[in-house]
């Protein structure tokens, strides 16, 4: 199995080999900025991007989005997956926020679930994107078992993507922390402004407001995008161990599922054959019972017979005597 460190490389290696490389990760933000459809054809491309990765094809991420119907559909097809995986948790958890004293951390426990349920949605809605159809995102236990077959390799991957959105929206927040006196100035200007019915201020402050919130939001736009092009390379990798170029229907097994088969079946072959091994060269001894009773039935026979042979020494001469006694 290959390790975490070997995803993220190979993400990072493909996604660095441009030197242009911050190019295409700007495409990638400024497309994420649009709301719905270009967030939709973002994370296509990437499932495109991470597609040939599980082909095991070393590209370098494009400035260009290609074919925009294919990312479009391949975006849609990862959204819908994961909306109808995590949905249903996402309601429990609402629904249990609402019991009374311990609403609270039922909620709470289903949120870090649903953490492991979006993990798995991912692989989900990678298989989906690779038969290009909604069901084989569905398939929980084949998923499922994907997941079993290298935890490490995907959830420590996962992990490390949640680890590093709180760093760097804390070094987001840093850079933008210098601003916040001057806008607590002219928040007070403003409200002073107000009580004396000059507006100036205040639409300074809501000038700046919406200027600094352009900034946080093209700022978290290209952050998210660089993390989910790493991360989804990374799981491209990830899924190259399960040899998708090699996949039938959905309903067919993949090949390690045809190996562990094959593997079970061999262990279980081999525990019989020692079994019976085992059977054939083992010694049957009796009961010690019923050699007593036959060692016993042994000495009475003999007991028997030598008296036998005691009494008529001469064959029926014995007979012939003892009735000429009773005559006589």
């Amino acid at each position: 199995m290959k390790t975490l460190n070997t995803y993220m490389d190979r993400a990072w290696n493909d996604l660095a080999t441009d030197d242009d490389w911050w190019k295409a990760t700007l495409v990638l933000g400024l497309m994420n900025c649009v709301p719905i459809i270009g967030q939709i054809i973002m994370f296509g491309y990437l499932f495109d991007w991470a597609k040939e990765a599980a082909w095991g094809m070393h590209t370098p991420l494009s400035r260009k989005l290609g074919d925009l119907g294919r990312c479009a559909r391949y975006g849609f097809l990862a959204l819908w997956v994961m909306l109808i995986w995590v949905a249903p948790v996402v309601i429990i958890g609402l629904l249990l926020g609402l019991v009374p004293v311990v609403g609270s951390i039922l909620r709470f426990l289903v949120e870090l679930f649903a953490v492991f349920v979006a993990a798995l949605a991912a692989a989900g809605a990678f298989r989906s994107v690779i038969y290009e159809r909604v069901l084989p995102g569905l398939q929980v236990k084949r998923v499922f078992m994907m997941f079993r077959r290298d935890p490490g390799g995907f959830g420590q991957a996962f992990c490390v993507i949640l680890l590093v959105i709180p760093l760097l929206a804390a070094a987001l927040f840093i850079v933008l922390l210098p601003t916040i006196p001057f806008i607590n100035v002219i928040a007070s200007v403003a409200t002073t402004a107000v009580l004396g019915t000059d507006l100036v201020p205040l639409a300074l402050l809501g000038v700046i407001t919406i200027v600094v919130a352009l900034i946080v939001w093209v700022a978290g736009a290209l952050v998210s995008a660089f993390i989910s092009a790493l991360y989804m390379r990374s799981l491209g990798y990830w899924m190259e161990q399960f040899r998708p170029d090699t996949w039938r229907s959905p309903s067919a097994p993949m090949p390690f599922e045809v190996e562990m088969a094959a593997e079970k079946e061999a262990r279980r072959e081999a525990k019989a054959a020692a079994k019976a091994a085992k059977k054939k060269h083992a010694k049957p001894e009796a009961p010690a019972g019923d050699a007593e009773n036959a060692e016993q039935q042994a000495t009475t026979q003999a007991e028997v017979t030598e008296r036998i042979e005691d009494a008529t020494p001469d064959g029926d001469a014995a007979p012939d005597d003892d009735a000429g006694q009773e005559r006589q």
